[in-house]
């Protein structure tokens, strides 16, 4: 009571005044911001917001001595930044432009009983001999990579590939051997010498590449067609342990990829099989199911065919979180709950993420990446001033993966349907445990706390673990790591 009165002084007194908590918490900056006498008019700002590792608090006082300059504050820049180390900082892993400036050496640069350069880092001379199949696969993964070290058995995201570069690598494939390439292929196999094997006999036979037939799935019918395929039901293996052990199935967040969950499931070294689903329609004409009823049903019926004697371990991210919580609740209704719940920073009713408004809004978000908080507006500004009918196409090249407007189509389809299922999603109450994994950190998309949507409703209880990131970010590899420990330690894998 006290300390309400001594700051309606203040602010009635020094109406102009900026504020700042000093100290551990946010607690009095709360208070302050909600104060009547305030009304949102004073600059409020904490040095040690709560919620933060320590290796954050000096980005927690950066942001409020931000938010002290923003609002007229003089700062003394030459002694905050006193003692201040310089570093130098590590260059990404891979080029943003794929091209290559590598200068071969000329015949009078070189010794004459070494060999060149040249020779050196060709795949004939890896520690095995590759097959003309790899040396093909290879030139393709290193004109998009931009590298030449590669052998038959390097990895192609352990070298600096990503989900958006795997894509265009399967869409080089397709050109290069006339085959079908599902985009989740490397999932299955990363390196040239796996998708060597994969690819069909007599494939190479051809003197010059055979484009595919306008109606490409019609093709995908035999295996003979088809390269990196998943079973029939649809399951990809991402890790593949041991079969007699409690498989791990994520199921895919919105968008419907599974690309999100290969960092994940490299990180989570576990006996356990690691399986994943994408969303029907991603990858060919088929209509994209409307709602989370629906979509749990599909995923179901695909698991008991794909797995027909094993009760999985059920884990989504975002959006198929909210699927997992209807399937496990399906499940649980037909006496066969699953052995454990994760869910992954999942959105709930009343705690939903801000809407997307139209397909502009989509395909910036889908643009913005891990950081829509910083790429988002400009995006969506851009398109806004195309053409709605050239915003595909836009959208298809600025991602630099080869995709075709009609696999962007798609993928915008599929957006969509997730979207409207999200918002008209109303959960009913689940009688077993829920593990929830909230992100830390703060996102200018999603709700602080999505776990109270879902508290409520888990009858069987609820565990709340902390991890790494905001909810764009979580999942990828600067995350991974401590999300998998995170998940290992839940599920006692």
């Amino acid at each position: 009571m006290l300390f309400h009165r001594a700051l309606e002084t203040l602010l009635t007194s020094a109406p102009e005044a900026a504020l700042l908590e000093i100290g551990p918490g946010a607690v009095l900056a709360r208070l302050t911001a909600r104060h009547p006498a305030n009304a949102g008019k004073a600059p409020v700002a904490a040095s040690l917001a709560s919620g933060r590792e320590e290796e954050d608090e000096y980005r927690s006082l950066l942001e409020a001595a931000g938010t002290l300059w923003s609002s007229g504050v003089p700062i003394n820049w030459r002694a905050f930044y006193a003692g201040d180390r310089r570093r130098k900082i590590p260059l990404p892993t891979y080029p943003f432009e794929r091209r290559k400036y590598w200068i071969e050496p000329g015949k009078t640069a070189v010794t004459p009983d070494l060999p060149q350069v040249s020779e050196m880092i060709s795949p004939e001379n890896a520690p095995r001999s590759a097959s003309e199949a790899e040396r093909q696969v290879l030139e393709l993964m290193r004109e998009i990579l931009g590298v030449s070290f590669l052998s038959p058995e390097d990895d192609f995201f352990k070298v600096g590939g990503d989900s958006l570069t795997a894509v265009q690598l399967a869409a080089r494939l397709e050109e290069r051997f006339g085959v079908t390439v599902p985009r989740h292929a490397l999932l299955t196999g990363a390196t040239a010498a796996q998708l060597a094997r994969m690819l069909p006999k007599g494939a190479l036979a051809q003197e010059t590449p055979q484009a595919l037939p306008e109606n490409r799935e019609s093709t995908a019918q035999g295996p003979e067609n088809i390269v990196g395929g998943t079973s029939a039901t649809g399951l990809i293996t991402l890790r593949k342990g041991d079969v007699s052990a409690t498989p791990l199935v994520f199921i895919p967040a919105i968008g419907g990829g599974a690309f999100i969950y290969r960092e994940l499931a490299t990180q989570l070294e576990t006996t356990h099989p690691i399986h994943a689903f994408e969303a029907p329609g991603l990858w060919d004409d088929r209509a994209p199911l409307e709602s989370v009823e629906a979509l749990a049903a599909h995923f179901l019926q695909q698991l008991r065919a794909a797995l027909p004697a094993q009760r999985p371990i059920l884990a989504g991210s975002s959006f198929g979180g909210m699927v997992v919580w209807e399937m496990a609740r399906q499940l649980a209704a037909c006496g066969t709950p699953p052995p454990a719940v994760l869910m992954i920073d999942t959105p709930g009713p009343g705690h939903l993420p801000k809407p997307l408004a139209d397909d502009a809004e989509i395909l910036a978000y889908l643009l913005a990446g891990d950081d829509p908080d910083g790429r988002f507006v400009e995006h969506c500004r851009k398109l806004r001033s195309i053409a709605p009918e050239k915003r595909i196409a836009y959208a298809a090249q600025a991602l630099e993966t080869g995709l075709e407007e009609r696999e962007m189509m798609r993928i915008l389809k599929v957006y969509r349907a997730n979207l409207r299922a999200m918002f008209s999603y109303c959960p009913q109450a689940f009688g077993e445990r829920v593990i929830f994994l909230r992100a830390k950190e703060p996102n200018a998309f999603t709700a602080p706390h999505p776990e109270l949507a879902w508290a409520p409703l888990a009858e069987g209880g609820m565990e709340i673990l902390p991890i790494a990131g905001n909810h764009a970010t979580m999942l990828t590899a600067a995350h991974a790591p401590q999300l998998a420990a995170t998940i290992k330690k839940a599920l006692g894998l």
